[in-house]
């Protein structure tokens, strides 16, 4: 009787090294997409965004519905809930803020906390136009196809090093939820909802 010989080994070797390699192309084009995304970002003058915002303190958890217009150096955030802040508006330039309540106004020059609520909406657009991409991912979320990026923001020497993983559409790139996280911990994390003129998912 011949001996068996174990030619199938070099295919099932070969056929690793193939998935493999399809695992890594599939991690570029993620990257890929996801980077078309930020050059879609990068063309606007300015973003519009609202979103339900929960700042998770540990201790102390907090829910805001908030609408921002600006860039990640300068916009307006309004409060729109709760409904006892609503007639307070924000305005931010370069990591100061100015409140606004009617025809009153405050300058509370620098903002001491970079994860406080009204530093989320300016935080994340400057992740997501100029942060450092660690990861890429895609999954559906809230009932959207979304590709996700997880973004890291600092680097040596800053006091703070934050983590934000944001997820996007994929068909028109529209953000769909963010969160930031400060070493490890996760503490604001915003639902971004739809623009009046957009369907939102069932």
């Amino acid at each position: 009787m011949k001996p068996v010989r174990f030619v199938f080994l070099p295919v099932l070797l070969l056929l690793s090294l193939l998935l493999s390699a399809c695992g890594g192309t599939l991690g570029d084009r993620e990257r890929e997409e996801f980077l078309e995304i930020r050059a879609a970002l990068l063309g606007r003058e300015e973003l519009d965004l609202r979103a339900d915002l929960r700042a998770d303190y540990g201790d102390r958890v907090y829910d805001y519905r908030l609408a921002y217009a600006g860039t990640a150096d300068r916009g307006v955030l309004q409060i729109e809930e709760p409904l006892e802040l609503r007639d307070i508006r924000v305005e931010l330039e370069q990591g100061h803020a100015r409140l606004r309540c009617g025809e009153l106004m405050l300058d509370t020059g620098a903002l001491a906390g970079k994860e406080s609520p009204v530093q989320a909406f300016p935080l994340m657009i400057r992740a997501w136009l100029r942060g450092s991409v660690a990861e890429c991912w895609r999954e559906r979320l809230y009932g959207e196809d979304c590709v996700a990026a997880e973004i890291h923001l600092g680097g040596p020497g800053a006091e703070t090093s934050l983590v934000c993983r944001a997820w996007f559409r994929r068909s028109g790139g529209e953000p769909v939820y963010a969160e930031l996280a400060a070493e490890g911990n996760v503490c604001l994390s915003c639902r971004i909802l739809p623009r009046a003129e957009e369907t939102p998912s069932v």
